[in-house]
């Protein structure tokens, strides 16, 4: 059986669950429930780029799998780039694991309840389109399930890579808006974010994120002021057994304290605190509220200058109020303490405390003990009463009707309102001991319209009240409890518009952005890396190996910078081999095809290199290797670019030197080319290895000699001699130079020549016709052993493939034709991820051979030898992102 490891923290005493919308087949065959997940890989899908959707197909474990038929249905004005109709490859089992009681215990693991399998179509819109995207997969009687997924392609944006969260462009609002906000989103905090891996519709578009980083709280503080929130309320929790004491632990604090605190636009948007006494600690009597919980929430928060202060009021929301009665002893003592609350505030310069206690019902008895209790108003955190088989336009209805009562009976309190989006927590009943619960959503249509509705209820309401000036959304984040607006992947940010265009006069139409538009996250290390800790420490199947808990290598890419068009008679030659129609899925991001056989494949700008260095960043790539020309060489125009840029501090970068190239004009020459080198090891950029060595590619060694260029072996070794002398002088540690060949017993006999450090290859080829990725593969892991038989240290490659059909059809003048039957098929993304995790782990097993720890990946860019990483027209980012996990989850060697 096949796995995905998936390991999740789950603590007890905490309800936070995720809500997924799937596709029930009532009648399945032999009576099994099957459910279809449809859902987009972002949560925006913008015109031009290439978008992906998927839907994942689960039926219980125990029945027998089928072959599901799938077929996606898209509106006129997209263009497909995958097959419309697909047919399932296997069947994948999850295993979860489950922590229980506070603060973590030992964790066990459990086989998902499902299995699945997933089907992924790339597709492209000319122009915005709002229409939904339909699937139909087949059921195990032969029958069709069909399900839809809401649409909403964005015009392109013209934002350049950023190094930090856009500056957000807040909008106002005449009411006071907030977000609640539930802290359970640091990795081993509370139950895990894996458990929603089962969920992968509900995937925030900031991934599995962690709250304490402040960069991701200032993505939610834009999205939220953006959109007219103008305060967060945020669960608080007090921990348990400091109760009576002077001093204040805490639970669940990091989104707050180090988050939000450290945020870099905290200024941009107010907060306030709910108490939340009914799942953690509430107060000992009454001198520990008054002495030690009240003081504290005084000096830490509600004097902050950005505290939620209305009508010169502190603003205190309170979870539990039978709570707070039973922790008093009776609803007089209750009355007594907020009264001295209040008193205790106006010493402090306020002039009292508005005091708010949660209910969703409507109970006249919790009502009327919240007004005995000195309670200013009532609200709702969220609500359940919606009936589970209530269509979209009758859930409205109830809820509007909702609304209305809570605001009849404002003579016995009145009420604050809340918007709700919904009440789904079937991850913790599918995998915790929760409670079995109705399960209800709104879509965004949905959503709108019950804010439109209680809109017009609150300004009928007395005037200055809370009642008409105050509206909490329920909920932000909370992804397992079912009911979340941030943005996400089935419905992005469609709840946050429906609030912009009720709540404000700012115009609908502006611009979201995520993260990986401006070239920043992903925020998923600390999750990644907690799921292997946890994985190894506890899974009872995991097997340790010699890798186990190591760092990773640096993992770098070639580049071949001839991209540039009629810059050089080579960009015109390469741009050339690529014309051909059925070449064009070979295209980078920045091509053009300008014809069935004519193409502009034009790297020459500093915002296409921003791009590129955008894209690698996020993909977790440590460095590029250039190869390198004379500087004033076009071929040199992407070097240059990466210098120039802004952005040049988010990858790493080395040379890849050419023996035929430096060695020209011999040795006359050679000094005025180790001061170029020289001078970019000095970079602050420039890739080291081994406590600072800066490394060094050297391809075609032979090359170094011959006529004109270094006349013996012993004038090549003089020749890096210098160099190193060179940059020793310089200040810099002496530099690592790793040789680049086919032949282990040939790069062993050049490295002993010429005093280098290790050998390595630029790309590999076996020599085979018409063969599988997988055999490239092979071939390339079987250089790997045979270097290491040579006893010098090795810098492994990793291969994205071979092909050169292009340049076979089009002959470039710097090489032989060849024979059209010499290719290797291209690789799936994930047969390229697996073949670079082979490499890490090789790294790792071999940690003598590879000193430098470092790997080569052949190419970013040899678009037409059939090697690149660099996003496509066609195929998108799928390359990246398929490796990006290897790349983000272990810390760097260096």
């Amino acid at each position: 059986m096949k796995y995905k490891r998936i390991a999740i923290a789950v603590l007890s005493m905490f309800v936070c669950i995720s809500w997924s919308v799937g596709v029930q087949a009532a009648e399945a065959g032999d009576a099994d429930a099957v459910v279809g997940r449809f859902y987009w890989k972002n949560s925006i899908q913008r015109v031009e780029r290439v978008e992906r959707v998927y839907l994942r197909v689960e039926h219980p474990v125990e029945a027998a799998s089928w072959s599901v038929e799938a077929e996606l249905h898209v509106p006129e004005g997209i263009s497909m780039h995958s097959p419309t109709k697909q047919v399932s490859e296997g069947w994948e089992r999850l295993r979860v694991a489950l922590t229980t009681g506070v603060g973590g215990g030992t964790p066990s693991f459990v086989d998902a309840p499902v299995r699945f399998t997933e089907f992924a179509w790339e597709l492209q819109a000319a122009a915005p389109i709002t229409e939904p995207l339909r699937v139909t997969y087949s059921l195990p009687d032969g029958s069709l399930a069909e399900a839809t997924l809401p649409t909403d392609f964005q015009p392109p944006h013209d934002m350049a890579p950023k190094d930090y969260v856009p500056e957000p462009q807040p909008v106002t609002s005449d009411y006071h808006v907030g977000g609640i906000y539930f802290p359970g989103w640091k990795p081993g905090a509370h139950y895990g974010w894996s458990i929603l891996d089962a969920y992968p519709e509900r995937m925030p578009a900031l991934g599995y994120y962690d709250e304490s980083n402040p960069e991701v709280m200032d993505w939610q503080i834009k999205w939220a002021v953006e959109h007219g929130m103008n305060f967060f309320m945020f669960c608080w929790y007090r921990g348990y057994g400091t109760e009576g004491e002077p001093e204040i632990t805490q639970h669940l604090d990091h989104a707050l304290h180090d988050g939000f605190f450290n945020a870099r636009y905290e200024e941009l948007i107010d907060f306030a605190i709910m108490w939340e006494n009914g799942n953690l600690a509430g107060v000992s009597d009454m001198d520990d509220l008054l002495d030690n919980l009240f003081p504290f929430w005084m000096e830490t928060y509600f004097k902050r200058p950005n505290y939620l202060v209305i009508d010169n009021k502190p603003v205190l929301y309170i979870y539990d109020i039978q709570r707070f009665v039973n922790d008093l002893g009776a609803v007089e003592a209750v009355k007594v303490a907020t009264d001295a609350m209040r008193e205790a505030a106006r010493e402090e310069g306020f002039d009292g405390l508005y005091l708010l206690a949660e209910h969703r019902g409507d109970s006249e008895y919790i009502l009327g003990m919240m007004r005995d209790a000195g309670i200013d108003y009532s609200f709702a955190y969220c609500f359940h009463s919606v009936p589970p088989e209530a269509t979209q336009a009758e859930a409205v209805e109830h809820l509007h009707d909702v609304h209305q009562g809570r605001f009849e009976m404002r003579d016995l309190i009145p009420d604050v309102p809340t918007v709700t989006v919904g009440w789904n927590p079937e991850p913790w009943q599918t995998y915790t001991q929760y409670p079995e619960t109705p399960l209800w959503w709104l879509e965004p249509e949905g959503y709108r319209a019950q804010a439109e509705n209680l809109k017009a209820l609150m300004d009928a309401q007395p005037a200055g009240s809370l009642s008409s000036r105050m509206v909490m959304l329920d909920n932000l984040n909370e992804w397992g409890e079912g009911h979340y607006i941030l943005p996400h992947r089935e419905f992005g940010f469609g709840y946050l518009d429906g609030i912009r265009a009720v709540f404000n006069d700012a115009p609908e139409e502006h611009l979201d952005l995520l993260p990986e538009e401006v070239g920043l996250g992903p925020y998923d290390g600390l999750h990644k890396a907690w799921v292997e800790e946890v994985t190894r420490k506890y899974d009872p199947e995991f097997t340790p190996t010699a890798d186990s808990g190591a760092e990773r290598p640096i993992v770098g890419a070639i580049r071949w910078d001839a991209w540039h068009g009629d810059a050089s008679p080579v960009g015109l030659v390469v741009e050339e081999t690529l014309a051909a129609s059925h070449w064009h899925d070979r295209l980078p991001f920045y091509a053009e095809a300008i014809g069935e056989n004519a193409v502009k494949v034009r790297a020459n700008s500093q915002a296409i290199m921003d791009q590129e260095i955008a894209y690698a960043s996020q993909a977790g790539l440590d460095y590029w290797a250039f190869v390198v020309y004379p500087e004033e060489d076009p071929l040199s125009l992407g070097l240059k670019l990466y210098l120039d840029s802004e952005y040049k501090d988010d990858i790493n970068f080395c040379l890849n030197l050419q023996g035929g190239w430096e060695s020209g004009d011999g040795p006359d020459a050679w000094p005025a080319k180790v001061a170029r080198y020289v001078r970019y090891m000095q970079e602050s950029t420039y890739q080291t290895v081994l406590d600072g060595r800066p490394l060094i590619y050297l391809f075609s060694v032979e090359g170094l000699v011959g006529p004109g260029r270094f006349e013996t072996w012993e004038d090549a070794r003089d020749a890096f001699d210098l160099l190193r002398r060179e940059v020793m002088d310089a200040g810099l540690p002496n530099p690592y130079i790793v040789a680049q060949g086919w032949s282990g017993d040939t790069l062993k006999a050049q490295t002993e020549a010429l005093g280098l450090d290790a050998i390595g290859a630029y790309a590999a080829n076996g020599g085979a016709r018409e063969a599988s990725f997988a055999d490239l593969v092979a071939h390339t892991e079987s250089v790997w052993a045979s270097f290491r038989e040579t006893g010098l240290p090795v810098v492994p490659l990793v291969t994205s493939g071979w092909d050169r059909r292009p340049r076979v059809e089009t002959p470039v003048p710097w090489e032989d034709g060849g024979d059209i039957r010499m290719y290797y098929e291209a690789p799936t993304p994930d047969e390229l991820a697996a073949h670079l995790a082979d490499a890490i782990a090789w790294c790792r097993q071999y940690p003598q051979t590879a000193e430098a720890q470092a790997l080569l990946i052949y190419a970013w860019n040899e678009f037409d030898e059939g090697g690149w990483l660099c996003p496509t027209l066609i195929e998108g980012t799928a390359r990246l992102d398929a490796i990006q996990p290897l790349l983000t989850t272990d810390a760097r060697s260096e």
